[in-house]
């Protein structure tokens, strides 16, 4: 087994930036364009009252969805669940994007890591601690990001049938 092999054992999220993308990522990915796609064409072309299916406005959308709530007023679960759309269009195209890179300044190749290191403890060699420290902060991160995607993928699943 390689030394990146071993690392990427402790840190499995340290993916190098060419890596492919997980059959998860891409449901994630592929679940949110569609939503996008919903609001930004479906939904605007439906309050713009058009014709033109290639007619595509993220500002005509978000308008539809409170136009579309007018619609049906005294519909709780309707109303919901439009409520549900506009929060998860604008997690994925707003709020996700800023999200700040938990591996940046880290070597993904890990090149930064020395193979003395590998005879050595964190508490003999502070530089060690420090490189481990700032792997496994990156680590956390990476998977409070991954627990958010899957709780809003399972928002989106849920209100699947109003799409």
């Amino acid at each position: 087994m390689s030394l990146l092999e071993k690392i990427k054992q402790l840190f499995p999220t340290a993916s190098k930036p060419n890596d492919v993308k997980t059959i998860g990522d891409d449901l994630l990915h592929n679940s949110f364009l569609q939503l996008t796609e919903y609001v930004e064409l479906v939904v605007a072309q439906i309050y713009k009252l058009t014709k033109d299916t290639t007619y595509r406005s993220r500002e005509d959308g978000l308008k539809g969805i409170e136009w579309l709530k007018k619609q049906k007023e005294k519909d709780i679960k309707y109303q919901s669940a439009l409520d549900e759309i506009r929060i998860l269009y604008t997690w994925w195209n707003d709020l996700r994007p800023k999200r700040n890179d938990p591996w940046k300044g880290i070597d993904r190749s890990f090149g930064d890591f020395r193979d003395e290191w590998l005879n050595t403890t964190e508490d003999k060699n502070p530089e060690y601690k420090s490189f481990m420290d700032q792997c496994r902060h990156a680590e956390k991160i990476q998977k409070v990001y991954g627990i958010e995607d899957t709780k809003m993928l399972i928002r989106l699943v849920n209100i699947r049938e109003y799409l």
